[in-house]
């Protein structure tokens, strides 16, 4: 297993320059995919790039600086919005990316959780839902708080931006396979996050859904996901290699 990662490293920090995007070739970052580790905001904050530029355009994912500024620190989004700046930075300073809500399916936010916890916050615009993807078990006061506070960010950027009623969201709860550990939030998270950006179904506590592929998520077959993630880092560095 070990042999893989370290195969996969080389592989990843020796693909060739490109100009579209930079090289993910922080191999800092890249010890931290090995087992036992803790993810770090360099390896989700450049799969959320990738995300963003091949995934589909009605879903978006925030990087995870936008948690930390808005959700977690408290940052005005109403004075960013009112902001004496050109139009086009005034729509990308909030979510980092124009975003068409009007249009938007689902919106996705990585949250770092006193910077010792990753979970997953989204809302869908289809449903009309919100909640919290939590390998854990945070507290209901702090997912009804960030719940709460991404529907104020939501509401103020539509009143500056759409016309007409701002979409009011319900909290829902979300069942999925637990840690059991203190380490594996950050793969985790990413896991989540790629299912939810392939839309794959939100599994709401109580609803009956199709299967979630990723359901058999367990401590047994992490490893496999390590691999997995570097694999889509290479992956990623091919399809953007001119």
């Amino acid at each position: 297993m070990i042999a893989d990662y370290v195969e996969e490293v080389q592989k990843i920090a020796s693909t060739p320059p490109r100009t579209r995007n930079p090289r993910f070739d922080n191999v800092e970052s890249l010890n931290r995919l090995k087992p036992r580790q803790w993810v770090n905001d360099n390896i989700i904050n450049y799969l959320v790039h990738v995300w963003n530029e091949v995934g589909m355009s009605s879903v978006r994912v925030t990087s995870t600086f936008f948690s930390l500024k808005y959700l977690m620190n408290g940052a005005s989004v109403q004075d960013a919005l009112t902001a004496d700046t050109h139009e086009r930075i005034k729509d990308d300073v909030i979510f980092g990316f124009k975003a068409n809500l009007r249009t938007m399916e689902r919106l996705l936010i990585p949250v770092h959780k006193g910077l010792n916890h990753w979970v997953v916050l989204f809302a869908d615009f289809t449903s009309r839902e919100m909640g919290v993807v939590d390998s854990l078990s945070c507290s209901l006061r702090f997912k009804e708080q960030i719940c709460a506070r991404l529907q104020d960010i939501i509401t103020a950027y539509w009143c500056s931006h759409e016309t007409g009623s701002p979409p009011i969201f319900r909290r829902v709860d979300v069942q999925v396979p637990h840690q059991g550990n203190n380490y594996d939030c950050g793969i985790h998270c990413i896991v989540w996050l790629e299912a939810l950006v392939l839309n794959e179904p939100i599994p709401v506590t109580g609803r009956s859904e199709p299967a979630f592929t990723l359901q058999n998520l367990t401590d047994d077959n992490i490893p496999g996901y390590h691999m997995h993630i570097l694999h889509e880092l290479r992956r990623f560095s091919d399809h953007f290699r001119t």
